[in-house]
């Protein structure tokens, strides 16, 4: 009952998650991602679809021309197929229990 909001305090900073998906993808480095917050340890993290790891210098000097660096994702794991749920949307909760246990 009510929205799972996905705005953070991260760093002192408000950010939505959103807005980091958005920036990756307008990149068209990935297929489609995901980002969800750690909050055990404080880390923004991105699930990734893609065929390939990706080039990390590549990849942060594309998203740093969209995002400020404080935006940027801590940890990234690629998968091959994102997971998905009943209403054919991305799984946020299944991903937010992959880093928060």
């Amino acid at each position: 009952v009510g929205r799972i909001d996905s705005q953070i305090k991260h760093n002192g900073y408000r950010i939505e998650l959103g807005e980091i998906e958005t920036a990756v993808l307008g990149c068209k480095l990935v297929k489609n991602c995901c980002v969800v917050y750690d909050s055990v340890n404080k880390k923004i993290v991105m699930f990734y679809e893609s065929n390939e790891e990706l080039n990390m210098g590549n990849f942060r000097q594309a998203i740093l021309s969209k995002i400020p660096k404080y935006m940027l994702p801590s940890a990234y794991h690629r998968v091959e197929k994102m997971n998905i749920n009943a209403n054919g949307k991305i799984d946020r909760l299944y991903y937010k229990n992959q880093v928060n246990g």
